[in-house]
């Protein structure tokens, strides 16, 4: 298996998991999983285009600059996977903050959503003729 396929399977088991999370009452964990599965997304479209990170901050600023800020992709995109990020950080580190359920599954469609369209993106991307 290939490093694409292996980040896109990694970012696809994420979302599984943040959905079994959520049906045993693991919102925070649920939180965590889904920015993980949006992360691996961003991964997949870095190692698509040669693009090397070593932080999370560094990714989503990278991911902001290259596919935001030129263009390439929704600005709703960059909001998502900062807010998610945020999110994930008070999740895990803010041992006074619970995530509800409702909130859960909200973050959840929306690390579905960016997903979606980053692996489309990509597939889009490696389809068309050199």
């Amino acid at each position: 298996m290939n490093e694409l396929d292996s980040l896109i399977k990694k970012s696809i088991k994420e979302l599984e998991n943040a959905e079994l999370l959520i049906q045993h009452d693991s919102f925070n964990a649920a939180v965590s999983r889904t920015y993980y599965a949006m992360f691996y997304a961003v991964q997949v479209l870095f190692a698509d285009n040669g693009i090397v990170t070593s932080s999370h901050s560094g990714a989503i600023s990278t991911f902001s600059k290259k596919f935001i800020s030129t263009g390439m992709l929704p600005k709703t995109l960059g909001r998502a996977l900062n807010k998610i990020y945020e999110m994930r950080q008070t999740s895990d580190y803010n041992f006074t903050d619970f995530i509800t359920g409702d909130k859960a599954i909200e973050v959840l469609n929306i690390g579905k959503d960016f997903v979606k369209t980053i692996l489309e993106y990509v597939k889009i991307q490696t389809n068309q003729p050199e």
